[in-house]
């Protein structure tokens, strides 16, 4: 009896071993299981931390490829318009003598754009003063509207000019006639420009056989025509 239960208590030993054996076993199992699953998690978290940081990348490369573009573009429609808008200036100055008594200011506007300028108004004035005067910025109602067609020149009368102005001019170098203005077009883009032009001359009054030798008066330009240093931008592409 003694040695049964001997039998039977080792018996049960072995299979408290064995139960332990296959719990460590298992344990162990579990550790490995476990070790796995964080390194999986790990490497999904560098994974997707790699991901976001090249998704990154690439969107902040097509921003700023999508900038470049809205930026070569509006260069290009920036550098389009500056080509084919209208540039208007100044060209010459003339002075209609009809009489003695009355002498009309007429200025030849140029465009030299390669589209129209539209709706083109003008005002002037003519003075004179000695070489040191400076004639201050024509406050002028312009007028016209206009079209000047590109490449082309469009002759306007601006007024009526004393023609005792334009005789004392030509007294000396004391007495030079100034002829300021403002005008003012726009271009086919819808762009609206102003600028001021002013210029004097010596050359103001015709020789008296040619003022008085044609029936309908007499058309002098001024060859003489020099531009006041005012320092104002001008309308004339550079």
């Amino acid at each position: 009896m003694a040695f049964g239960q001997l039998v039977i208590g080792f018996a049960g030993l072995i299979g408290v071993g064995f139960t332990v054996f296959f719990a460590a076993k298992a344990w162990k199992a579990a550790q490995v299981s476990a070790i796995a699953a964080t390194t999986a998690l790990e490497h999904a978290r560098t994974e997707a931390t790699e991901q976001a940081v090249r998704f990154k990348k690439q969107l902040k490369a097509a921003t700023d490829a999508a900038v470049a573009a809205q930026r070569h573009v509006e260069v290009a429609e920036d550098t389009a318009r500056k080509r084919l808008r209208a540039y208007v200036y100044v060209e010459a100055v003339r002075l209609h003598w009809y009489n003695e008594t009355t002498v009309n200011l007429r200025i030849v506007f140029r465009n030299s754009g390669q589209t129209p300028a539209l709706d083109v108004k003008a005002g002037a004035k003519a003075e004179y003063g000695d070489v040191n005067y400076r004639p201050a910025v024509p406050t002028l109602t312009v007028v016209g509207g206009w079209l000047i067609g590109a490449a082309s020149s469009e002759e306007t009368a601006l007024g009526v000019v004393n023609p005792e102005i334009v005789v004392k001019a030509n007294i000396s170098r004391e007495n030079i006639l100034y002829i300021t203005g403002r005008m003012e077009f726009m271009d086919i883009f819808g762009v609206k420009y102003e600028s001021d032009f002013g210029f004097y001359t010596g050359d103001a009054v015709p020789p008296r056989d040619k003022k008085l030798s044609r029936a309908f008066g007499y058309d002098h330009e001024i060859r003489e025509l020099k531009q006041l240093p005012r320092g104002k931008k001008s309308s004339k592409p550079r």
